[in-house]
């Protein structure tokens, strides 16, 4: 199981990346988000549930979704 922190840093790694397509970017932050989702079970839509997650798991997945728009 990974921790926020190395999550974090492949966020970074491949923000960073000027060698990956926008898509490919995209598909790499798809892969991070559903990582997340399944790491700390973050609730497919975003109501209560998500609100009441931990501050730090809450913000990192929002930049990574933000990201990807």
């Amino acid at each position: 199981m990974e921790d926020l922190k190395e999550i974090n840093n492949k966020f970074e790694e491949i923000k960073n990346n000027n060698n990956l397509s926008a898509n490919k970017k995209s598909i790499e932050y798809a892969r991070l988000m559903t990582e997340l989702e399944k790491v700390y079970n973050i609730p497919m839509i975003q109501n209560e549930e998500f609100d009441n997650l931990q501050e730090d798991v809450k913000e990192l997945y929002l930049k990574i979704s933000n990201e990807r728009n």
